[in-house]
């Protein structure tokens, strides 16, 4: 397949599938501002705020350094994945007491340092539902990663909204979010491991410290663009926002979350093309 299919078939998939993600998540945090009001969608847009750039640690490069170096490295997923799976699942466990950390820096009482706990270990889970997904990305099989995060967040999120509609309040939707989500990941690498993904959990400290060696500039790009997008709410109780206002704030400029995949998008449909295309000028 010549680079240029390769890239409008990768970008096609892509598309698919963060079209559906935005799609869901935009109607449910219209559900949430809706149905919860201004403070609770505020606590909601801090927790999130604040997780999606702890959950940075979860994924610091690793799926773009695994996308990237699979389609070059023969037999590359059966010697990495499951070190890669191992090291996430450790850093989901730093990822969780950064955000306990966050709570306890910002002086927040014992039921938000709860909400912070769940949505660290909502947003982990997430985490590694991405990693199963690249997995068959790194596999050039982009319908396939279509599909388990396609049907992933279409459960999580409807689960989540069937909770906003029944009234269960802020902290029964976390809850129902993170058993959804942890549900989720365990089936997406499950599934993966069935279709000789070779996802298979590994502890291997030499191995995980050469694998953060090596995608720590993808790291350090990721880490720039997400804190750029997400540190102003995380900011806002040290500056005296309250809650309330922040929920105003986020729900004014949410939209711009839709228009923030385009980027992400472009990179992920050209990374599997530039490999073919170095391969066969003989730059390997």
């Amino acid at each position: 397949m010549s680079p240029i299919r390769r890239m409008g078939k990768n970008l096609v998939f892509k598309v698919l599938t963060e079209l559906v993600g935005r799609v869901l998540s935009f109607v449910f945090y219209i559900a949430l501002a809706r149905w919860l009001g201004e403070e609770p969608f505020g606590v909601f847009s801090l927790l999130y705020s604040v997780t999606a750039i702890a959950v940075f640690l979860v994924d610091p490069g690793l799926n773009l350094s695994m996308i990237r170096d699979a389609p070059r490295q023969e037999e590359y997923l059966e010697k990495k994945a499951g070190a890669i799976l191992g090291l996430k699942l450790v850093l989901s466990g730093l990822t969780v007491a950064v955000c306990l950390a966050y709570g306890l820096a910002a002086g927040y009482s014992m039921n938000m340092m709860a909400l912070l706990a769940l949505m660290g270990i909502q947003m982990s889970s997430y985490a590694l539902l991405e990693f199963a997904g690249a997995v068959f990305q790194a596999r050039e099989e982009m319908q396939v990663e279509t599909f388990l995060m396609g049907a992933g967040k279409l459960g999580v999120t409807c689960a989540a909204i069937a909770a906003v509609a029944a009234g269960g309040g802020l902290l029964i939707t976390l809850v129902v979010m993170t058993a959804a989500q942890v549900s989720a990941a365990v089936w997406a690498l499950t599934w993966a491991s069935r279709k000789g993904a070779h996802v298979g959990i590994r502890f291997e400290i030499g191995e995980w410290m050469a694998l953060l060696g090596k995608s720590a500039p993808l790291a350090a790009v990721t880490f720039f663009t997400i804190d750029y997008y997400r540190v102003d709410v995380a900011l806002a109780p040290f500056i005296g926002i309250g809650l309330r206002d922040i929920g105003l704030y986020s729900a004014g400029v949410k939209i711009i979350d839709v228009w923030l995949a385009a980027p992400t998008l472009a990179v992920a449909a050209v990374f599997d093309a530039v490999g073919y295309v170095r391969q066969r000028a003989g730059a390997f």
